[in-house]
């Protein structure tokens, strides 16, 4: 991958001289979904998926970045110093947000630089390519100009990422993706609390079973403007439940505490989108006792609550990722399935036993087609890497 890199960025910026590599992988959350902006617990692990990055820097204030990646194959030219936001750059307001969180807190490169970007990540899949872009570029700016961040300079990256996607994107996301992708470990899904961003590691037995992601092809256009007014519902969720206690998000209510107010939210739309936050967070930590105890057979039953959750409650899931999930739960080699990410599209994911393997895959290519007319991405996770690092 090096050399690939290194040929890639001579090719668009003339030589590949003192450039360095990174890589950053892409996300799936296992179980825990929409609960990380509201305080609660989320259970993430990275992908083999990713995007790659060849970075130096330069002699004059130019920053310049390109990606393989788009077909326009145009380089985001600008000057060090206040970077905007340009809706004609595009996917190059990644790179520009990071960089301005980074100024922001005093981390300002002393010259400007070059990134290439190439990944293989599914388009409009849902596995996070913004923040594998985010904390990649963080890890490019910390490396080159050898900031020292706060310690764990992970965390900080994470950080760092997730105010580029808040503050200079727009889009109210909680930290969980860049966590997953700076604090990845090998082997191991990121059990994580996003209210305190207390964490742990936990090994995720992959011998005998596997994960697949199931694409369902289907576009999310409306993802970053729904994202939004699902976190305003239930901020007004959590604002009438004040009235009864004292609670700084709605994390931090347990089922027990919510099940005799439930009845106080008179608006049904605001009580389905606080249900849904308060049991996936218990779910979530169900989860990670019964990864911890090896029974992944309580772990897949889980899954498939949270689905159900995501349709009914929180309803952001769609037919094409309904259809997925339910395909997958007639197939016996199947533990458990949900959607997986912002929803209204993207992705499903589905733990299987390593013998059904074949068998599901044929399935789940033939049912889904024969339900919707599409054609549905499979691609298979037999192993977990590392997070974001860099290459050379």
């Amino acid at each position: 991958m090096r050399a690939r890199l290194e040929h890639l960025f001579a090719s668009r910026f003339g030589n590949a001289r003192d450039v360095r590599t990174y890589t950053a992988p892409g996300r799936v959350n296992l179980i825990g979904e929409h609960t990380d902006c509201h305080g609660g617990y989320v259970l993430p692990c990275p992908i083999s998926f990713g995007i790659w990055g060849a970075a130096r820097k330069r002699k004059d204030s130019l920053v310049r970045l390109y990606s393989e990646n788009y077909p326009s194959r145009e380089t985001v030219e600008f000057s060090l110093g206040n970077p905007v936001f340009q809706k004609e750059h595009g996917w190059g307001n990644y790179p520009k947000g990071v960089l301005r969180a980074f100024e922001d807190h005093g981390y300002s490169p002393s010259s400007g630089f070059e990134i290439l970007f190439w990944g293989d990540l599914p388009a409009g899949a849902g596995l996070s390519s913004s923040a594998a872009l985010e904390i990649l570029t963080g890890l490019i700016l910390k490396d080159l100009f050898e900031f020292s961040l706060e310690t764990p300079e992970e965390l900080s990256l994470a950080k760092l990422g997730q105010e580029a996607e808040n503050r200079f994107m727009g889009v109210q996301s909680g930290i969980m993706d860049q966590c997953a992708i700076a604090l990845g470990s090998p082997g191991h899904a990121l059990f994580l609390n996003a209210g305190t961003l207390e964490y742990r590691s936990l090994p995720v037995p992959l011998k005998e079973h596997g994960l697949f992601l199931l694409d369902s092809r289907k576009s999310r256009e409306l993802t970053a403007s729904e994202y939004n007014t699902r976190r305003e519902e239930c901020s007004q969720a959590l604002k009438e439940l004040q009235e009864w206690g004292n609670w700084g998000a709605l994390g931090e209510l347990s089922p027990e505490e919510f099940a005799p107010l439930a009845s106080r939210l008179p608006n049904s739309l605001l009580r389905r989108r606080a249900r849904h936050v308060i049991l996936e967070n218990h779910r979530t930590q169900e989860a990670a006792r019964s990864l911890e105890a090896g029974d992944l057979r309580s772990f897949g039953k889980l899954m498939n609550r949270s689905h159900l959750s995501l349709q009914f409650d929180y309803e952001v899931s769609c037919r094409e990722l309904d259809c997925l999930a339910e395909c997958c739960w007639q197939h016996e080699a199947c533990l458990g399935a949900r959607m997986t990410g912002a929803g209204f599209g993207g992705c499903v994911v589905a733990l299987v036993e390593n013998q059904g393997a074949s068998a599901f895959e044929e399935a789940i290519s033939r049912e889904y087609y024969r339900h919707m007319e599409l054609e549905c991405g499979i691609y298979r996770i037999s192993s977990i890497p590392g997070g974001a690092r860099r290459l050379s």
